[in-house]
């Protein structure tokens, strides 16, 4: 209670400062309505990386071994839930799905793995070995769906931290997300777990090279695109046009 008695005095006090505000940086073009930012400057940066010189590979070393892995936070909400009855959907033994990370569905999966060995739970993990378990996996899933008014001003940090790896990312198009980045991923259509499965398979049983090389892409665009110098500039020359 404490805490949202001092979350409700933070809201107050940033909403209530908005006219002192010259400029702003926004994670998604949708905030520039709630934020009343008008005529003022403004720029839109989702996110950033850099190449922290990681190791990854180009390709997939058993491509017969379809890993499918999520890593982040195990809440329902983010639509873990939906990915497990996805997964029930898959009648193939060379699937795997590999999930990493804390949360309130741990109890669940840890139940299904015992049921489905070809489920892996690797409990809370260090961003070593999650770099290391993205180099081994086929796809990266993000379950969590376009639900909801906030998905607008969302863009998770999980989609470029996927990119980078070099591995094929399977999401769901969140309004946050701008359309530049539509052909470096795939998307899910539709919010049943037997939609997400279609994708997973539909994705998995493409040639590995063509696999592997949507997956370099992505990393590529990023890296170019999306990296700490480039994105720093866009407030640097919006700073320089308001002088």
């Amino acid at each position: 209670k404490i805490k949202e008695l001092l979350r409700a005095i933070y809201n107050r006090f940033i909403y209530a400062s908005l006219n002192r505000i010259d400029s702003f940086v926004i994670l998604t073009k949708q905030m520039e309505a709630p934020l009343h930012i008008g005529e003022r400057p403004f720029v839109v940066i989702e996110g950033l990386v850099d190449d922290d010189n990681r190791e990854y590979v180009t390709e997939v070393q058993n491509s017969n071994e379809k890993v499918i892995l999520y890593t982040g936070t195990l809440n329902y909400r983010f639509g873990i839930g939906n990915l497990l009855e996805a997964f029930k959907c898959i009648d193939k033994n060379n699937y795997r799905l590999w999930i990493c990370g804390e949360g309130e569905a741990v109890e669940e999966i840890i139940s299904v793995s015992k049921i489905d060995n070809r489920v892996k739970y690797f409990g809370y993990v260090t961003k070593k070995e999650i770099y290391d378990l993205q180099q081994q996996a086929t796809l990266l899933i993000n379950p969590r769906t376009n639900d909801g008014e906030y998905t607008k001003y969302s863009f998770p940090s999980k989609t470029m931290e996927y990119m980078l790896s070099g591995r094929p990312v399977l999401m769901y198009k969140l309004d946050g997300i701008p359309n530049e980045y539509d052909q470096y991923l795939y998307y899910i259509d539709g919010n049943r777990a037997s939609d997400i499965a279609d994708k997973i398979l539909k994705i998995c049983e493409k040639p590995q090279y063509e696999i592997d090389e949507f997956g370099q892409k992505a990393r590529e665009f990023v890296l170019k695109n999306k990296n700490s110098e480039i994105q720093a500039k866009k407030i640097i020359d919006m700073i320089q046009r308001m002088n």
